[in-house]
This record gives C-alpha cells, sequence and structure tokens, in this order.
C-alpha cells in the first residue's frame, strides 16, 4: 500500500536539498509517493512564473515523475486550505526543520489547525544547503553555474538562463 506525502514549496529555485528530500522519502521504501505542490500565489517574494518553477522541477524529477512516484501539483490556496482538500488520502506532510520550527511558533496560517489536523514529517536541512532566497540572490548577483553548483542542478541552471 502505497504511502502519500505531501511537500509543499515556491521551488524559486528548486535546489538539491529539496531533491534530497524528495529523493530520501522515495528511498524509504519503493511504495511511496511524493506530491510536491508548488505554490502559485506570492506570500513570498517570487520573481520566477509558475509555469518555469515547474518546469524545472519536472526536469529535475523527470524518472520519478514518469514512474509516477512523483506528483506535481498547483498550489492554488494556503497549506491549510489546500491540504483541507486532499485530506482523506494524504498520509504525511513534509516539512524542514527550519519551517517546522516557524508552524510550531505559529507563524502559519492556521497554524494549530495544520498541527492537529495531519501527520508530520520533519526533515533536517542539509548542512552544505543554503535557503533559496540566498540561491535566487546569488542568481541575482550574476553568480556562475560553478558558483551554484553545490545548490542547484546544472537543469536547474540552464532553465533559468
Amino acid at each position: 500500500m502505497s504511502i502519500h506525502y505531501f511537500f509543499g514549496l515556491a521551488a524559486a529555485p528548486f535546489t538539491r536539498a529539496h531533491q534530497k528530500i524528495i529523493q530520501d522519502i522515495l528511498d524509504e521504501d519503493q511504495m511511496n509517493v511524493v506530491y510536491v505542490a508548488i505554490t502559485d500565489h506570492d506570500y513570498k517574494e517570487i520573481s520566477m512564473p509558475w509555469a518555469l518553477r515547474r518546469k524545472i522541477v519536472e526536469a529535475n524529477l523527470a524518472e520519478q515523475v514518469e514512474q509516477g512516484r512523483v506528483k506535481i501539483l498547483k498550489q492554488t490556496e494556503r497549506t491549510y486550505k489546500f491540504l483541507s482538500s486532499l485530506h482523506d488520502w494524504m498520509d504525511y506532510v513534509v516539512v524542514g526543520e527550519d519551517e517546522w520550527r516557524d508552524l510550531k511558533a505559529g507563524k502559519w496560517h492556521y497554524s494549530a489547525e495544520l498541527l492537529n489536523g495531519w501527520r508530520w514529517k520533519v526533515i533536517q536541512r542539509p548542512e552544505s544547503s543554503v535557503s533559496s532566497t540566498k540561491v535566487r540572490e546569488l542568481l541575482k548577483a550574476g553568480a556562475s553555474y560553478e558558483d551554484l553548483k553545490d545548490y542547484i542542478t546544472e537543469k536547474t541552471y540552464s532553465l533559468l538562463q
């Protein structure tokens, strides 16, 4: 029986850390399925159109998408409302430890409802990773792929050029 994981993100841009989280979940069990929900709202400064962010995620996870182990969703509402529509079949919500701290501190919309309504899988950020914000700053400053190769794939870099 498949276990369904919800992983919401802006993917602005999609980083190696995001990819590792997804792959680690898939590696835990051959039946696991990850639903990657890319937000389409502007709750954060996102300078990349949703279609481009989706294209980048698909390019980096092509094999897993083809196998049906990763499904890409367009998250059109805040996390609580969006998850509520998936409630009957979503087993876990995946979140990084930084977002987990914010959620527990009540910094998310509907924090209490989220914490009480779903099971959570909290992932530690690899020490070598940086935030998407930092990657956006480096890209904006004109960083080369060589400067960014530890944080994003060549596929991501080429799609952003």
